[in-house]
């Protein structure tokens, strides 16, 4: 049994393109698995299956230090393709244990995931150029990254949208994609270049009136502050569509530095982002306890009833905004009145 690890976004989605164009039928040995970063702090990985191994691919995602642990101890061929801030402190782990000789990472946090895959499958496997991949890879790369000053970057948007727009929420794992991953694969075995069908350009188009609906509340309800160095911030409560709105927010509110986003999406497992522009020179990872991209990180937390408080306090202005470096106070807060039906 081989494993193939890749994230639930865009950039985790398209390594499955690349890798069915490239892997062809050595694609049919590996079980894909679609994870999300909660899925460690939830403890939902399955280390046993992990175990049984006899090689895994990780692409636009890093393993944790108990998934190490076991590759590690059943001395499992492993290759690691990420981009992600996180991964440099596994890498220089990794080179600490001598004993772990089997672990190839493949990491440039200029590019994409799906870019490192890409150009690591480009060089290792002989399948022709195909025109209609590289755009998916070139517009993947545009959003993941964030590359909101470049002339592409709608288009890459739209290409997001499609994703959400062809899932079958109604399944799980790898089945929960392949309504998009097939049309996806249609496109590059057939076209000479990427073309929208009518009904997806409809969908694209339905999908920015949702979003515009979204944006018209956020404008009413987000919660303008300024932090310790004097920066301009805003704080919003959203369940959908981070991203793209926190991209509108900060594009029309001109004195804002950057956003700090509640994901409501689930009320007992809220999550915590910070977006930025790329305009704005401001990496949101100098916010501790925050990693990812420079323009769009995430808290890493285990605890869902402190990021609850945390939330809470910062929405009502018990706490003014999060220090750039000795922040992580989550046992200093306590219990703020009845939290929960905010959200």
């Amino acid at each position: 049994m081989k494993l193939f690890y890749t994230h639930s976004d865009l950039d985790g989605i398209s390594n499955i393109l690349v890798a069915k164009y490239y892997l062809r039928e050595e694609l049919n040995d590996f079980e894909i698995i679609i994870i999300n970063y909660s899925d460690m702090e939830t403890n939902s990985v399955d280390y046993e299956k992990l175990s049984k191994a006899e090689e895994v691919i990780f692409t636009d995602f890093c393993p944790d230090e108990k998934m190490i642990d076991v590759i590690e101890t059943n001395n499992i061929p492993t290759k690691v393709f990420d981009h992600h801030d996180s991964a440099i402190q596994m890498i220089d782990e990794i080179k600490e244990r001598k004993s772990i000789e089997n672990i190839e990472f493949f990491f440039d946090d200029t590019i994409c995931g799906t870019e490192i895959f890409y150009n690591y499958c480009k060089e290792n496997y002989k399948e022709v150029y195909n025109l209609v991949l590289n755009q998916i890879v070139f517009l993947t790369d545009t959003y993941d990254m964030w590359r909101d000053d470049s002339e592409h970057f709608s288009n890459a948007v739209d290409f997001n949208r499609l994703l959400f727009k062809y899932m079958n929420y109604n399944s799980e794992g790898i089945d929960k994609y392949m309504p998009f991953l097939d049309r996806m694969m249609k496109k590059i075995e057939t076209n000479d270049a990427l073309e929208y069908t009518k009904e997806e350009l409809e969908k694209i188009e339905y999908d920015k009136k949702i979003e515009t609906g979204i944006v018209i509340s956020a404008n009413k309800s987000i919660r303008k502050r300024i932090d310790s160095k004097g920066k301009k911030f805003g704080i919003l409560l959203l369940d959908k569509k981070i991203s793209l709105v926190a991209h509108r927010i900060l594009s029309k509110h001109t004195d804002l530095t950057y956003l700090i986003i509640i994901n409501t999406y689930n009320p007992d497992e809220l999550k915590m982002s910070i977006r930025s522009l790329k305009s704005s020179n401001f990496d949101c990872r100098q916010i501790k306890g925050f990693e990812g991209h420079v323009n769009a990180s995430g808290y890493k937390v285990k605890d869902f009833k402190a990021i609850k408080r945390l939330s809470y306090a910062l929405w009502t202005g018990k706490l003014k905004y999060l220090d750039y470096k000795e922040w992580e106070l989550l046992n200093h807060f306590g219990i703020f009145g009845n939290y929960h039906n905010i959200f």
